[in-house]
């Protein structure tokens, strides 16, 4: 995206120091900078990133954060491990939205009906953008999902 000059002001975000550092120096070899702020998205966000993102793009931390361990027993309002990390999730990126934000999500544990089912209740669903299909036992799909959800904070 730098590259191509779409974007000038990007700011990086990881929960891992050493994905930071390799992307900064990634970067720094190419010409480019950035911000990049180290944030677990199950934890405190620093106030200073949110609400500025008018673009949000996840390729697999969703995936990531679904199998990862979450509290014993589960938080009050939770049914299962999955509704905790959608919680905690959704918490995280509207915080870092601004109203009207383009969010897109990329995940290979997914499916498109799934994510707009655990979404819906934050992000409106706009559009999907489409991989190479396959055909397996009859059925028809891709092997990742890839949606894009509009961030309304007024509505």
């Amino acid at each position: 995206m730098l590259k191509q000059r779409h974007f000038e002001n990007v700011t990086g975000i990881d929960y891992s120091e050493g994905a930071v550092e390799l992307s900064r120096l990634l970067l720094a070899k190419n010409g480019f900078s950035t911000t990049f702020s180290i944030v677990d998205l199950l934890g405190d966000i620093p106030e200073a990133i949110m609400g500025n993102f008018d673009l949000i793009i996840d390729k697999g931390t969703f995936d990531a954060i679904c199998l990862g361990s979450c509290p014993d027993p589960l938080p009050l309002g939770c049914t299962s491990k999955t509704e905790y990390y959608v919680q905690m999730y959704l918490k995280a990126i509207t915080g870092f939205a601004a109203d009207g934000c383009t969010f897109i999500i990329t995940s290979c544990n997914w499916t498109k009906a799934e994510l707009i089912e655990m979404f819906q209740s934050a992000l409106q669903y706009a559009d999907e953008i489409v991989h190479p299909s396959m055909r397996f036992g009859g059925a028809h799909g891709q092997t990742v999902t890839s949606l894009v959800f509009k961030i309304n904070k007024e509505a």
